[in-house]
């Protein structure tokens, strides 16, 4: 061994003694002409050169040099072909002149260039080791190959192509990069696997897809610092970025869901006075906050804070609106979070009308008139309107609710006809408006509205005929119902209404309200009572009907509908284990009637108050029979057909039929879907009865946690002790068989997933088969990881700060503990450690706040006590970094000769010499445990050079 170190010392020696400065001589030179320099002779592999003005590199073969000092008023000509090769041999060299092509620039080992030279046609090509760029530099094409990286520190353009055919190689970018090209990491290894650029800003002047960055590199995160846009691009995907992002002219996310997340460390802005930033979504996690300060952002889907302030001051926000079920929204948690100064904030709502008719409209922003609707609408019967009240034969075009109009029995007395353009539109004076039938782009533009807001609403009598309140959703997002009514004390009923499809629908718990939307809802006591909205209600949905997929809250849904018109109606059966046969305040919704019943029919229940009833609340444990109401006005009579849905899903275990009292026809709605049925007079009302049968109560509880075997059916009844109850699976193999022994058995510890019951049981409704679904949440999986490295070092002021990405998914609530005795419950927190040491960071997920069901996940960080030295960092002489389970050394083979691995006790794990067919980049296979461990360089087998800590985290 000591005979081999002695011989490469002797090798490096006379490579030391055989070198020779040269320079250049004359004022425009071959390179090739020994007369050229100084002193005379021709340069080599083992020679440094100083270039003072202008040189021709040789057209044929490769050039080698060790070292090169291009001076600023000099002047390199790769005048060959780009097969040709301008190779440098050594750890540095500087460029401050000029460089123009073609050839290639090819540092050999591992190396390092300085100065801003002005370049001109100029590759790159790099292999097996590092290249350091700490100046300004400008290349063509770039070519990594062999396992080689690139580093660039200072300002790199690239005009044609960057191509890296290696999985090992890297690219990171810690100062500025420019790309002009048509490849960027389009051929072999993609930039998502290789190019890194957090902590470095990027320049777009492409029309190339935007490029994806990758998180796999240890200690450094996923995405981007600042981001300038000159070209029009797009991007299929999400990323983030922690700078500022200017966008001078079109920036496109392509598929539904890809997300922009602003996750700086200090404030981030959106500039760009040209540009035009069409995105899906953006979310805001950075404490200091998001400002838009110019150009224009089309939002297509959500725009939300989870952590900081979004400010608008001088940009253009548009909600884009394209479908009727699909508008942009906001999502913010108090109204603080969202600071309106200046700019245009404009909300879109398409509406694809198909009939004439009335439209339930409401307006997002503050201050908003009817004038601000006029050029979409045409307005009739007011001061200000298209046409006078006698021009459109005495019809007035908008209506508002004055609760205190209603009459008894009569709540349509109630409309108050608009007064004049200038009319307020805000969240207490919700509109009606009759329009056209054709599509739309509802748009609106001021000041958005996020305050929190109270107003009264007012029932004025007893009689269902009071107590309706026209309101509107008052933010650009989407209002929880539930929500909204609980914040309220249930100063309503369970339900709004909206006009649709020429009747009144009714929606409930669990429905929610999109922007723009105007909805009725009805008070449930007598008086005035001041509500509350604010953006703690909304949501970041769409308005989505939540239903689940089994069970006794399945509301049973009849819909109306007839050969003579297009006109639809609703009506609904709800039954739970609470509700009575009586009036059930809040439950039981009374059924709001067109204005124009001749016109247009409807369906509704009848109670035995003689109340009708849009919804009717039943109790699920006892057999009952509804009226059922089928209105037909007198100029809408012909074939007519009742629809239902949800029957497999409402009361199971309950006999369900429709009996037509005009004709005495029944009808089993468990096995048909529909009867049809002719109206050419007034016939009896009511004209139809559904009876409900309850041999026995079936309870089906659902898994609380993900495959966790909760599940259960639960079957209580009079009358059925001795008889058996099977429960078999989808594929009908039987599971149990249980005798019912006082009256009640249980299926106990059920899986999710499909069941049938059947029985022998004879009662009034013996159903042989069952249909059952036991649904089990989404599956949480806990998971985050570092983005920044997993080894720190307290900083100046005694602080070392880690930011956390959250993987987990299922989960809504989190509680993170540091290891040091703090924690938090944000979804991606930042968190500063005060003193050295290792620490156990864990986060456990679950679903709520009692932590019924949750997963907890943990990784170690380490803390140290000092800050690093540059040569702990990675720069042109020595990096350590950890990519798939290896450990990759990277160093100049001419200073260090031979490593060494040790835990912190001194237990050698690996001594050897660096391998010599590859000595720029070493690596070591090594199956390590999680924690600390010492690399040692030697420069022989007793000398050591260098020494450092590193972490490994598994």
């Amino acid at each position: 061994m000591k005979n081999i170190i002695t011989f490469i010392i002797i090798i490096k020696t006379i490579n030391i003694i055989s070198q020779t400065h040269y320079e250049t001589n004359g004022s425009s030179d071959n390179w090739s002409l020994s007369t050229a320099w100084t002193p005379n002779g021709i340069p080599g592999q083992n020679d440094s050169v100083t270039i003072k003005h202008n040189m021709n590199v040789k057209t044929t073969g490769d050039t080698k040099v060790k070292f090169i000092d291009l001076q600023l008023s000099g002047i390199l000509n790769l005048s060959g072909s780009l097969s040709n090769q301008f190779q440098i041999y050594g750890d540095s060299s500087n460029f401050d002149g000029t460089i123009n092509g073609v050839g290639k620039i090819r540092p050999i080992y591992r190396c390092s260039f300085s100065g801003s030279p002005t370049m001109v046609n100029v590759d790159l090509r790099k292999q097996t080791s590092p290249l350091t760029l700490r100046g300004d530099f400008s290349f063509r094409n770039i070519v990594l190959s062999s396992g080689a990286s690139l580093f660039n520190y200072n300002n790199l353009a690239i005009t044609s192509s960057i191509i890296n055919s290696s999985s090992v190689g890297n690219f990171l970018n810690f100062g500025t990069l420019t790309f002009s090209g048509s490849n960027f990491f389009n051929t072999n290894v993609s930039s998502s696997e290789c190019f890194h650029s957090s902590t470095g800003n990027i320049i777009w002047n492409s029309t190339l897809s935007f490029p994806s960055t990758s998180d796999d590199y240890p200690g450094y995160q996923e995405g981007f610092n600042d981001v300038q846009i000159n070209a029009v691009t797009s991007y299929d995907g999400n990323f983030s970025i922690r700078g500022n992002w200017e966008n001078n002219s079109q920036f496109n996310f392509l598929s539904t869901g890809n997300t922009i997340t602003f996750s700086g460390s200090s404030q981030q802005n959106i500039l760009g006075t040209a540009g035009v930033n069409n995105f899906k979504n953006i979310t805001v996690s950075n404490p200091f906050g998001l400002v838009f300060l110019s150009g224009t952002t089309n939002i297509e889907e959500v725009l939300k804070s989870t952590n900081g302030t979004i400010t608008q001051n001088g940009s253009n926000i548009i909600l884009k609106s394209t479908s009727d079920n699909s508008a942009a929204r906001v999502k913010i948690s108090t109204e603080s979070d969202y600071n309106w100064i200046s700019g245009d904030f404009t909300v879109e709502r398409y509406i694809d009308a198909q009939d004439d008719y009335w439209r339930m409209i409401g307006s997002p922003l503050e201050s908003t008139t009817l004038n601000d609707w006029d050029p979409f609408f045409t307005y009739c019967g007011f001061t200000g309107s298209d046409y006078t009240y006698g021009q459109c034969g005495n019809f007035c075009s908008v209506y508002f609710y004055n609760e205190a109009q209603a009459q008894i029995g009569n709540p349509s007395a109630g409309w108050d006809s608009a007064q004049n353009i200038s009319n307020n539109v805000n969240s207490e004076n919700g509109t009606i408006i009759y329009s056209n039938a054709s599509a739309i782009t509802l748009s609106v533009t001021g000041k958005p509205q996020f305050d929190d807001i109270n107003f009264d609403i007012t029932k004025s009598g007893a009689d269902a005929a009071f107590g309706w309140n026209l309101i509107t959703n008052p933010y650009p997002s989407t209002l929880s119902f539930s929500t909204f009514r609980r914040d309220n004390n249930n100063e309503f009923d369970n339900a709004f209404y909206i006009l649709e499809d020429g009747n009144w629908r009714s929606f409930t718990s669990g429905d929610s309200i999109p922007h723009s939307q105007g909805f009725l809802i009805k008070k449930t006591s007598t008086g005035t009572s001041s509500i509350n909205m604010n953006v703690g209600q909304t949501i970041e949905n769409e308005a989505p009907f939540t239903k689940s997929v089994n069970g006794i809250n399945l509301p049973l849904k009849l819909k109306l509908s007839s050969n003579s018109n297009d006109y639809l109606d609703y009506c609904y059966v709800n039954a739970g284990p609470f509700f009575s046969d009586n009036y059930d305040a809040g439950e039981d919704i009374f059924k709001m009637t067109n204005p124009y019943p001749d016109y247009i029919s409807s369906i509704f229940f009848n109670d035995n108050q003689n109340q009708n009833l849009d919804r009717i609340a039943i109790n699920n444990n006892i057999s009952t029979n509804l009226d059922l109401v089928a209105s037909i006005g007198q100029f809408a009579y012909g074939e007519y057909t009742i629809e239902w849905e949800n029957t497999s899903s409402f009361m199971i275990g309950s006999c369900l039929k429709l009996e037509d009292l005009h004709n005495g026809i029944i009808t089993n709605m468990r096995i048909d879907s529909n009867y049809t049925f002719f109206s050419d007079s007034p016939s009896l009302q009511p004209r139809f009865k559904i009876h409900i049968d309850v041999d026995y109560e079936i309870i089906v509880s659902n898994l609380n946690c993900f495959n966790d075997s909760s599940g259960s059916i639960a079957i209580y009844g009079d009358s059925i002790s001795t008889s058996s109850f099977n429960l078999l699976d989808s594929n009908l193999i039987l599971i149990d068989s249980i005798y019912a022994i006082d009256d009640s058995l249980n299926f106990l510890n059920v899986n999710a997933g499909l069941y049938n019951l059947t029985t022998n049981n004879n009662g009034r409704c013996s159903l042989e088969n069952q249909q059952i679904i036991i649904t089990e949440p989404e599956e949480i999986i806990s998971d985050f990881k570092f983005l920044n490295d997993s080894i720190l070092s307290l900083n100046s002021n005694g602080t070392a700060e880690i930011n956390v990405k959250n993987n987990s998914t299922g989960a809504r609530f989190y509680e993170w503990d540091f290891g040091d005795g703090n924690s938090s419950n944000l979804e991606n927190p930042t968190h500063y450690y005060n003193s050295p040491g290792i620490y156990n960071v864990s986060l456990t997920a679950s679903f709520d706040t009692t932590v019924s069901c949750s997963k907890e996940y943990s990784k170690y960080i380490n803390v140290l006590d000092f800050t690093p030295s540059s040569s702990n960092l990675i720069d042109s002489e020595f990096s350590i970094s950890f990519l798939s389970g290896k450990i990759i050394i990277s160093t100049d083979e001419t200073k260090y000769q031979y490593y060494k691995i040790t835990n912190l006790l001194g237990k050698e794990i690996i001594y050897s010499e660096f391998n010599k067919m590859n000595p720029n980049n070493e690596i070591i296979k090594l199956n390590l445990n999680s924690g600390i461990y010492v690399l040692s360089m030697y420069s022989n087998t007793t000398i050591k050079n260098f020494s450092t800590k590193f972490f490994i985290n598994n």
